[in-house]
C-alpha cells in the first residue's frame, strides 16, 4: 500500500511537472510569436516611413530635373544662339573673339552639366528599401491619390534584385511614367491599371481602360 501510494504520488508529481513545463513552453511560444509579429509590424512601419520620406526627396529632385529640362536648358540654348550671332561682328577683334569663344564654351559646358544632372538624378527610395519595395510603394502611393483607381502590380522579383544601378533607376522611371500616363488618359470611371514586371526586367506594359456613358470600353497600352 505504502509503495503504491508513493508511486502514485511520484506519478502525479511527474504529470504536474510535465504540465507546468508544457504551459511554460506554450507561454514562451506565444511570447516569441508576439515578439516576431511586433518586429514585422515595426519593420513594415519603418519601411513605410522611409518610403514616404524618400518619395518626397525624389519628388523634389524630379521637380528640379524638370525645371532644368524645361526652363534652364532652353535659356542656355537661346543664350548660345545669341552669342553665335555675335561671331561675325567680332571677326576683326581678336580679343573680343577670344572672349566670345570662351563664353560659348562656358554656355556649352553649363548645358552639358545640366543634361548630366537630369540624366543621373538618383532615386533615393531605391537605395533605401530596394527596387522591388520601391515599386510596391509607388503603387500604394498613387492608389492613395485616386480612390476610384485600381492599380495592381504583378511581378516575380526578389526583394533586392541584382540590377545595375542605372538599369534599376531607368526601370523605375519607366514604370512611374507609365502609371502617370495611364492616369492622365483614364480620367473617367471606372478605370483599371495592370502592370507586369518580370525578373529579367522586360519591357513594362501598363494598360488603361475606361468607359463613358454611350461609348464603348477603350484600352490603351504604354
Amino acid at each position: 500500500m505504502a509503495l503504491s501510494f508513493i508511486a502514485r504520488s511520484n506519478m502525479n508529481s511527474s504529470v504536474a511537472a510535465g504540465l507546468m513545463l508544457l504551459f511554460f513552453l506554450f507561454v514562451l511560444y506565444l511570447t516569441a510569436r508576439y515578439g516576431m509579429k511586433r518586429i514585422d509590424v515595426s519593420h513594415e512601419e519603418i519601411r513605410r516611413v522611409l518610403a514616404e520620406s524618400n518619395r518626397r526627396i525624389d519628388e523634389e529632385r524630379r521637380n528640379l530635373a524638370r525645371r532644368l529640362h524645361d526652363e534652364v536648358n532652353p535659356q542656355l540654348l537661346i543664350s548660345k544662339h545669341a552669342l553665335e550671332q555675335l561671331e561675325p561682328l567680332v571677326k576683326g577683334n581678336e580679343k573680343a573673339s577670344v572672349l566670345l569663344a570662351r563664353a560659348l564654351e562656358m554656355v556649352s559646358d553649363a548645358y552639358a552639366q545640366t543634361r548630366d544632372i537630369i540624366k543621373n538624378t538618383r532615386i533615393e527610395v531605391i537605395d533605401s528599401i530596394g527596387f522591388t519595395a520601391a515599386l510596391e510603394s509607388l503603387v500604394v502611393y498613387y492608389t492613395s491619390f485616386f480612390n476610384e483607381t485600381a492599380i495592381t502590380l504583378n511581378h516575380n522579383l526578389p526583394k533586392r534584385p541584382e540590377l545595375p544601378e542605372a538599369m534599376a533607376v531607368s526601370a523605375y522611371k519607366i514604370i512611374r511614367e507609365a502609371l502617370l500616363n495611364a492616369m492622365k488618359h483614364a480620367n473617367a470611371l471606372p478605370s483599371a491599371r495592370f502592370g507586369t514586371v518580370q525578373q529579367s526586367i522586360q519591357p513594362v506594359q501598363s494598360r488603361s481602360c475606361r468607359r463613358w456613358d454611350g461609348y464603348e470600353r477603350v484600352c490603351e497600352k504604354y
